[in-house]
């Protein structure tokens, strides 16, 4: 119990000493001018990270553009109007079908 005492102490002394720093109005734009200077910092590491990402995105589009399979997409379509009435089938065989038909999509994007 006197631990919680003595942190409770701490804690309203602590938050005492913090309003009578803020009282001070140079010490209050101090602290603003700080804030606010870190606030824009992380703003610009921010928008560096963002625009990195997007290169790269970009970058791997550009690469997996050339390198799609054509696939014409009534096939694709035929393929799974066939595993969606093919409802009598053996669990494993729909699971190899829906499993190929994720290979074509995950080649054709």
């Amino acid at each position: 119990m006197l631990p919680f005492i003595l942190g409770g102490v701490a804690l309203a002394v602590t938050g005492f000493g913090i309003k009578k720093y803020l009282e001070d109005e140079d010490n209050c734009r101090k602290v603003e001018d700080t804030v606010d200077c870190f606030i824009n910092n992380v703003e610009k590491q921010t928008d560096k990270f963002f625009d990195y990402a997007n290169e790269k995105i970009d970058e791997l589009d550009e690469k997996r553009n050339g390198k799609r399979e054509s696939c014409d997409e009534d096939e694709l379509c035929d393929e799974v109007e066939e595993v969606q009435n093919d409802k009598q089938s053996d669990n494993t065989v729909l699971l190899n079908k829906i499993g190929l038909l994720n290979d074509k999509l995950n080649k054709m994007w």
